[in-house]
């Protein structure tokens, strides 16, 4: 690590070491010395008034869960790309299907994607407060049967890491952990600055400095983020995910989070992360938007072929779910198996449906849905 890049402005100090380049960074405890700047009032209103939009607006939806499954797997796609592991969200909901079978190494990825979105949504569902043992859950879900399982799943790290090439970033040594780890724990449930969405913003980069974990830090602390919003941020739902616009401006992203570090630069860190808060609250208040649209176009085509009440039985299911198998739909509708593949040609004949490719048993989707809540 270049220890000539850091200023006397750097909100922590460097630590001489025995590997990793033999220099460490050790960050001060939060909140930072650092005031809101008055020239970011306006865009943390603008921001504001975007949030209480999207709220609205998702609160608006007939079911609430045809959002919230794919906007944890479209963070779950994006947050994992930004550390080169890949998979597309049509890969994603195949490896979910066929959860608890052994796939092919092809399917790593998507195991590992898989893996964060498990970890969300047992976050999201855990109501009790965020603590490091939190975190530690997320990480254990995260890395189990992955190609990172050798990296202590769960377990805080014993050893020294670096990030990125030459050791462009050497967190604290692993001696330094509980003291700095016991000291976040107790800043997740206070006030560290002026509004609850920059508590968010700041807690992330101290997670980030401090890199906790062997292996999956950058995907913990982005899903720390996530929660950190829903919790405490007035959401009645987890709407809002930001690694879409972090992934879009990686390279914007590494830097402003390091600026921090070298230079006590929290004015762009926070100013970019509001800019990725509105762009994101944007594009999911429009993908909302789209899904209330496409469930009436849905419903009017039904009726318009002169569809049973059943036939709108099939719909909500699809809403619910995103996918349908025969078996299981004439399970749920207590109908033969004839006439749940009757009611599934008919959908397909109005474009509602159509078949996945090399899937047995057959299984059917929506695609003009899954782009509506995918793209």
């Amino acid at each position: 690590m270049d220890i000539s890049r850091f200023s006397q402005a750097s909100p922590g100090k460097t630590l001489q070491i025995a590997t990793h380049g033999g220099w460490a960074f050790l960050p001060n405890r939060l909140p930072p010395k650092w005031e809101f700047p008055l020239k970011m009032w306006p865009l943390l209103a603008e921001v504001k008034q975007k949030l209480g939009e999207l709220e609205g607006v998702g609160k608006s939806l007939l079911n609430p869960g045809i959002m919230i499954k794919p906007l944890i797997n479209r963070e779950a796609i994006d947050s994992s790309t930004i550390e080169g592991t890949y998979a597309t969200p049509q890969e994603l909901l195949l490896f979910q299907m066929r959860q608890g079978e052994q796939g092919p190494s092809l399917f790593e990825d998507a195991r590992e994607v898989s893996n964060y979105s498990r970890a969300m949504e047992s976050a999201i569902s855990d109501e009790s407060p965020i603590t490091i043992d939190t975190l530690c859950e997320m990480h254990r879900v995260l890395l189990t049967g992955t190609r990172g399982e050798d990296k202590l799943p769960g377990q805080i790290r014993d050893r020294q890491v670096a990030v990125g090439n030459r050791y462009r970033f050497v967190p604290p040594p692993s001696g330094e952990l509980p003291v700095l780890l016991n000291d976040l724990d107790e800043d997740f449930g206070q006030p560290l600055s002026v509004d609850p969405l920059i508590n968010a913003f700041l807690v992330h980069y101290q997670f980030e400095a401090i890199h906790p974990f062997n292996d999956g830090n950058g995907r913990v602390g982005r899903a720390l983020l996530a929660l950190m919003i829903y919790r405490n941020c007035g959401f009645t739902k987890p709407w809002l995910y930001l690694s879409s616009y972090f992934e879009q401006h990686r390279r914007g992203y590494i830097e402003r989070l390091n600026r921090i570090s070298t230079n006590g630069d929290w004015d762009s860190w926070i100013e970019f992360c509001l800019k990725a808060t509105h762009s994101q609250a944007i594009a999911t208040i429009q993908k909302c938007e789209r899904v209330i649209g496409l469930q009436q176009d849905f419903e009017n085509r039904v009726a318009t072929a002169g569809g049973s009440f059943r036939l709108q039985q099939v719909l909500t299911r699809l809403f619910e779910r995103q996918y349908m198998q025969i078996p299981e739909l004439s399970e749920i509708l207590e109908v033969t198996y004839p006439t749940a593949n009757s009611d599934v040609e008919k959908l397909v004949e109005l474009g509602i449906l159509a078949l996945l490719d090399d899937v047995s048993p057959k299984t059917f989707f929506s695609p003009e849905l899954f782009q509506a809540t995918y793209g």
